[in-house]
Order: C-alpha cells, then sequence, then structure tokens
C-alpha cells in the first residue's frame, strides 16, 4: 500500500530466500479497493487490505513470474470498521489485531468470522492515549503488547494482551502499564524472546511476565552495526 493511487495495492514477484525481492507494474501484481489503503496484511494465506472504514480479503495464488494467473478480486468483509494504523497489526494465534478508526482495538478471527472488539476493557486508556506506534508479539509470555501514546505524543502506556487467560465472553485479559521514566516516542520490538521498548533516550528490555509493576533493566544506546 502507500502506492501513488491511494486505492491501489502491489505484491511483488515470487521470493525466494537469499534473493533480492522484484517488483512488476504488470496489471497481475495490482488490485484496486475503494478508499484509501491504511493498512496490508497476511491472515491464513489470504491477504487483508483495510481502508480507513472498511476489510477486504484477496485470495488466491497470485501471478508467477511471467505475470500468468493472479488473485481473486478483492471481497469485502462485514466489518464496521476499518483500519488506518498499520503499526497495530499483528499475528497471533487468535488472528490478526488492528486499531479502528473509533482508535479501538480489534481482532480479525481466524477462518475471518465477525470482527470483534478486544479492547473493550482499555476504551477509557485508548481515549487518553489513542495513537499506536507499535504492536508486537512476545511468544514466551503468551501476549500481545501495544504502546501508546497521546496525540502529542507527550507520555505513553504498554498495553499487554494475554490471550491464555479469558474472561466470560472468551476475550483476553489486559494489563496495563507506564511507560518507564516517562519518555513519549515509544516502540516495541522481540530481543532474545524478550519485550524491548525503545524510546528516544534508552532501551528498556523487560523480564517477561511482568507487565505490571515490572522490574526492568535499563540499557545505554550502543548499537553494533555491521562494518
Amino acid at each position: 500500500g502507500g502506492l501513488e493511487d491511494p486505492s491501489e495495492v502491489q505484491w511483488s514477484k515470487l521470493f525466494f530466500p537469499g534473493e533480492a525481492v522484484h517488483f512488476s507494474n504488470h496489471r497481475s501484481f495490482r488490485a484496486r479497493v475503494p478508499g484509501r489503503v491504511g493498512a496490508v496484511a497476511v491472515l491464513d494465506d489470504a491477504w487483508t487490505v483495510f481502508t480507513t472504514d472498511a476489510v477486504f480479503i484477496v485470495s488466491g495464488a497470485g501471478p508467477d513470474d511471467t505475470a500468468q494467473g493472479g488473485f481473486d478480486e478483492p471481497r469485502r468483509m462485514n466489518s464496521p470498521v476499518g483500519c488506518d494504523e498499520w503499526r497495530s497489526l499483528v499475528e497471533f494465534p487468535d488472528g490478526l489485531t488492528f486499531q479502528g478508526q473509533d482508535d479501538r482495538l480489534y481482532l480479525l478471527p481466524r477462518g475471518f468470522g465477525p470482527v470483534v472488539e478486544i479492547g473493550r476493557a482499555i476504551r477509557d486508556v485508548l481515549e487518553t492515549y489513542p495513537v499506536v506506534t507499535s504492536a508486537t508479539l512476545v511468544p514466551l509470555d503468551n501476549t500481545v503488547c501495544f504502546t501508546v501514546t497521546t496525540t502529542d505524543g507527550a507520555s505513553g502506556r504498554l498495553l499487554a494482551y494475554d490471550w491464555t487467560q479469558r474472561d466470560a465472553e472468551g476475550i483476553g485479559l489486559w494489563s496495563v502499564d507506564t511507560i518507564a521514566g516517562g519518555v513519549a516516542h515509544v516502540s516495541g520490538a522481540l530481543w532474545d524472546g524478550k519485550l524491548a521498548l525503545a524510546t528516544t533516550s534508552a532501551i528498556d528490555v523487560m523480564t517477561p511476565g511482568t507487565y505490571s509493576d515490572r522490574t526492568s533493566t535499563w540499557y545505554g544506546v550502543t548499537i553494533e552495526t555491521h562494518p
């Protein structure tokens, strides 16, 4: 997504490990949806294309390197929301998470059943911190961790969704934690099986299983690059 035509998506040619990614401008490698593309993801071997107010599924084997064959036409799902924040996308065993245009967090389940709002328990937090800056799968803790900030980026929170512990409606349980140091512009990533929070001033690597009242370790920003 993010092309000159905002309603268009483009696939690469077949990718093989160890080789560079190649693109083609042939129409077989492109598709259009009604609306501006806000995010693109893959779930259950099908492409998921989000606009700000809709979700489209694109299936099919796709074209070969000679542009023979192609994908099926985008099929609109019966979803009340779309997604305009690609940083909220993360795939985990239950399906694909995304943030709707109403700033709430949703789940597109495997099998493409009805979209579910999994963030109902933290609506009040998302009202104050509506900007998702990252979504990270932490398999060691069976959690999906979101970093969120205020619209001005002055402060943030860490939201951890545990899909192994569920409420009466089958929704996973949430933990809400402050960002150590109160710094903004925070983003999460997986490092050595742990959640690492990178900010403008330091990198905070979390101890597994401590998403609330946690004890964390701070590391100075020292990065080793390729020679």
